[in-house]
């Protein structure tokens, strides 16, 4: 079996006669001269390793825009944080320490887990 690449069967798409059966021969032809552009399929190992990056990276966007809320928050009542100081323990100390209006310190509470 194989798996051709979509972008390199633009030419067949093109044609003006098109049919299951003149694809099919169309596609045996470039695989018989070694013209058929195929796609790589990544092995389970390397998928499930896409998986996890992709994962990552919607938990650090989640979290930066949490962040972001939080500090709009805070210069809504006046006060600002370092970004990276948010979640590190210097970050909770400054967080402790401003009291917001109740219903803005319940909101950065809420962000900040």
């Amino acid at each position: 079996m194989h798996l051709a690449h979509p972008l390199g069967m633009k030419g067949i798409a093109d044609r003006r006669v098109k049919n299951d059966e003149r694809d099919a021969a169309d596609l045996a032809d470039l695989l018989r001269m070694g013209r058929l552009p195929e796609a790589w399929i990544a092995p389970p190992q390397v998928r499930a390793l896409r998986e996890s990056v992709r994962h990552r990276a919607k938990l650090v966007a989640l979290r930066s825009g949490l962040q972001a809320q939080a500090h709009a928050v805070l210069a809504r009542q006046g006060a600002t944080l370092a970004p990276s100081d948010m979640l590190g323990a210097a970050g909770r100390r400054q967080l402790d320490e401003l009291r917001p209006d109740p219903p803005f310190q319940a909101r950065v509470l809420s962000y900040s887990g």
